[in-house]
């Protein structure tokens, strides 16, 4: 890089350096906090030109912002497209154009240029009378230099996404009656213009083999003139020649705009699924949120597979159709008639299939759920020996799923049976036409085969189209289906960047406040008032789905109740961004739930910039040191799901380890844990965990047992029927105590 930038640079030209501090903190703190683990030399161009950009566009968000921001590296090196995509994750869109760098226009910068040939990359800064101040990666330094005219290579300039624009655009849109999955469509209408001028070149090339085989006949075979077959050899070798490279464009062109589209829409899916409220997922099964995610694969396999090109080509029937007229006049009647004869035969079994697909659709499902349900829940059959009874109600589940499919494919079938069978007739009927048509003089034998050429090929799209006729309608399902999942209300707008709450003191107001579940149902609680004072503790008990662990759900604001307030240090919480709010909330389940993956990789989950110190120090304080020390891989030893390869001691150890790793947060909730767990070291640390809070930490902790709810400084409790009492805990013991 130096020897290019010194070959930019004229003789009498000038570097001068300047130290980049800041760059060097970020840096730093990207290492520490294992952001970009082991990186190499060329990697560290692409991680320092992302730390020059973020500095020199002022972004003003938090490191935790940028460590979400940044893309899964693990086992890979870091590339443009990690920049670029982490650019647009902050909340920039980037343009880029190829160019000069002595043509690049001061008013982009700061911007991003990577060289043709291969060289580490330049943040270019400001550009003053011809002189450019740039980031040299490599080297970490600023650099001040003229360009030569011959420095060419990639200019990616970033601006701040305008999000109201954005949201004004898209309500404009779907005001006009546009759906969320049209206007992304319509994002790629350039590239959807170049597949349909490709579809329109390759038909017009099409005539090239019926008209050559057409002057056959009719010129060649009777003139015997071999030099007009040669010059129509060489005529048709180019227009097929041509016409191969145009599918193969068009085949790339079609394919990229399926993965793009399936990047887009499954990205969206999924972040979807996890801004939605928790009213949407909770009552779900797990095969339905399957379903959910699974939504887009009919759509990929339309623009994917051949379904997508014969869409495209249908148009251009009429090109082809313009070729009859011109080669066999009349006969053009015939392709005509039984095109029509498709649309009414789509026109009558599309209904009946739509009906039939959906009904198929249905039990398949409900199959499915039926297997995952038996997959999750098989110890309780063979504890209750339910095997046989179980087995049974899936074979009725079976056959009606089996039953469904097979009315579906069958009539499936009879179409693209018909369709088989219209073509059949079509050419049958094109021949003794166009028999009649020789013997009167109109057309010659050539122009015949030519037309049943051109036939087919008219008729062949209009058969797959028949065949592929469910295909078609679970399309319209599965952009139905992702279309109202777009449109569901999410926790919080993706792609904007809220402004981080700076501290929680942890004061905590509830005010008139209730719950119900459903509307239909009676509400667990109502008129629950309680002014939590910062570094306060508070016991919640009750009996049973009386709502206690709800309480705290209606704090991290997982709930909204329907009655009330709640707000903490003054401020509503329904004002308050909901991911922003939870990561200053620390909160522990009642039931451990850990992801695929190793202790480490869990625990950073609730804090990501915490280190490898901080999580031996931790888990040491939870009481889990005697069992980590037996780990041998310690940190990086791999847990499976809920079903962990550890002892279910040290589960609920890393459960409250998760807790205590969120030492920013001046509000702990704590919802019940298990007796076993209580009475061991784990049960220890709990205790010791809500004694160390008293004054200093706000906690709301759930329990029914004595011991514990003397820790606090207040009692809830929650019974049937009755308003919410809070009380002393002694008053409590004395009331409902043993």
């Amino acid at each position: 890089m130096t020897k290019a930038i010194n070959n930019m640079i004229m003789s009498n030209d000038k570097i001068s350096y300047s130290n980049t501090d800041q760059i060097d903190e970020l840096m730093e703190l990207f290492d520490m906090h294992n952001l970009v683990p082991k990186l190499s030399k060329q990697e560290h161009v692409y991680v320092t030109s992302l730390a020059m950009l973020i500095s020199s566009l002022n972004w003003n968000g938090d490191i935790r912002h940028l460590f979400e921001s940044l893309p899964y590296i693990k086992g890979r090196e870091v590339d443009l497209l990690d920049i670029l995509n982490t650019m647009s994750h902050l909340g920039y869109k980037s343009d880029n154009m190829e160019l000069n760098l002595q043509d690049v226009d001061y008013r982009l910068m700061p911007c991003l240029f990577v060289p043709n040939n291969n060289l580490a990359p330049l943040v270019l800064l400001k550009k003053e009378n011809g002189i450019i101040t740039a980031f040299d990666s490599r080297r970490k330094q600023k650099v001040e230099f003229k360009p030569s005219n011959s420095f060419w290579g990639s200019v990616y300039f970033f601006s701040k996404i305008n999000t109201e624009e954005m949201q004004e655009d898209t309500q404009v849109k779907s005001s006009a009656g546009l759906s969320w999955f049209s206007i992304l469509f319509y994002r790629f209408h350039p590239i959807v213009k170049e597949i349909i001028f490709a579809s329109f070149v390759i038909n017009t090339l099409a005539l090239a083999m019926p008209l050559f085989i057409m002057s056959i006949y009719d010129v060649v075979i009777g003139s015997g003139s071999t030099d007009t077959l040669k010059y129509l050899i060489i005529g048709v070798v180019i227009a097929v020649t041509g016409e191969a490279i145009l599918r193969v464009i068009r085949l790339k062109s079609i394919v990229w705009l399926g993965c793009r589209l399936d990047n887009i829409v499954s990205n969206t899916i999924f972040e979807r699924l996890l801004l939605m409220k928790a009213s949407y997922t909770e009552g779900l099964s797990i095969s339905a949120q399957i379903s959910r995610i699974k939504a887009f694969e009919s759509v990929r396999k339309f623009f994917v597979g051949p379904l997508f090109s014969v869409v495209i080509e249908l148009p251009f029937t009429i090109i082809l159709l313009l070729a009859i007229w011109l080669i066999a006049g009349s006969i053009v009647y015939i392709p005509i008639a039984l095109m029509l004869v498709f649309v009414v035969l789509l026109y009558i079994y599309q209904s009946r299939l739509r009906v039939s697909i959906h009904s198929a659709a249905r039990a398949g499902a409900v199959k499915q759920q039926h297997g995952v349900e038996t997959l999750m829940k098989m110890h309780v059959l063979h504890y209750n020996g339910m095997a046989d009874n179980w087995w049974i109600k899936y074979k009725d589940k079976m056959s009606k799923a089996s039953m469904a499919s097979f009315k579906s494919n069958m009539l499936s079938s009879t179409i693209e049976s018909a369709a088989h069978a219209v073509s059949m007739l079509a050419g049958i009927g094109i021949v003794a036409y166009g028999v009649h048509l020789i013997w009167e003089g109109e057309i010659t034998i050539g122009a015949l085969v030519a037309t049943m050429i051109i036939v087919w090929r008219i008729l062949s799209p209009l058969q797959t189209l028949c065949s592929m006729l469910p295909r078609v309608e679970q399309l319209k399902n599965s952009i139905n289906q992702i279309n109202k999942l777009v449109n569901i209300e999410v926790e919080r707008t993706p792609s904007v960047l809220k402004r981080p709450i700076k501290h929680l003191d942890g004061n905590i107001k509830l005010t008139n406040l209730g719950l119900r579940y459903s509307t239909e149902s009676e509400p667990l609680f109502v008129g629950l008032d309680i002014d939590i004072k910062p570094g306060e503790v508070i016991a919640i008990t009750g009996s049973n789905g009386s709502g206690k662990s709800s309480i705290l759900k209606l704090v991290l604001k997982l709930y909204r109740g329907q009655t009330g307030t709640i707000r903490i240090d003054g401020t509503n919480i329904k004002q308050l961004d909901p991911v922003e709010l939870r990561r200053y909330i620390a909160y522990m389940p009642q039931m451990p739930s850990f992801f695929k993956g190793t202790i480490k990789e869990n625990l950073l989950l609730a804090n990501p910039l915490a280190n490898d110190e901080d999580l031996h120090r931790i888990i040491k304080k939870v009481g889990g040191g005697e069992d980590f020390n037996l780990l041998e891989n310690g940190l990086y030893t791999t847990i499976y799901g809920n079903n962990p390869d550890l002892p279910s001691g040290f589960i609920y150890i890393l459960n409250l380890a998760r807790v205590m790793i969120k030492d920013q947060s001046n509000i702990i909730l704590l919802d019940e844990m298990p007796n076993a767990s209580l009475n061991g070291l784990v049960g220890e640390a709990y205790k010791k965990l809500i004694m160390d809070s008293k004054g200093n930490k706000t906690v709301l902790f759930v329990s029914q047992r004595e011991d514990t709810i003397k820790l606090a400084d207040r009692v809830i409790v929650l019974q049937a029927g009755n308003r919410p009492a809070v009380i002393k805990p002694k008053d409590f013991i004395n009331k409902f105590g043993n």
